[in-house]
């Protein structure tokens, strides 16, 4: 799943940013996430703002997690 976010992130499809945004709200492997988020970052999906916003914030985010939010927010 960590590669086929990682591969996503080339393509500008509706459908494949809604399932990022999905995986960004429901995956629970850490390695995904974190390629989920980079692939918003560079799909700029503007709808995953707020996602990224409350993951910075969130004290339960690693590390590596808001770095990552933090760089795809600046993308968009």
């Amino acid at each position: 799943r960590a590669a086929s976010a990682k591969l996503s992130s080339h393509l500008m499809d509706a459908s494949l940013q809604d399932e990022l945004l999905r995986l960004l709200q429901t995956e629970k492997v850490w390695k995904v996430r974190l390629e989920v988020i980079h692939a918003i970052g560079e799909l700029r999906v503007m709808s995953a703002k707020k996602e990224l916003q409350k993951m910075i914030a969130s004290p339960h985010s690693h590390p590596e997690e808001k770095s990552a939010a933090i760089e795809a927010l600046v993308l968009l």
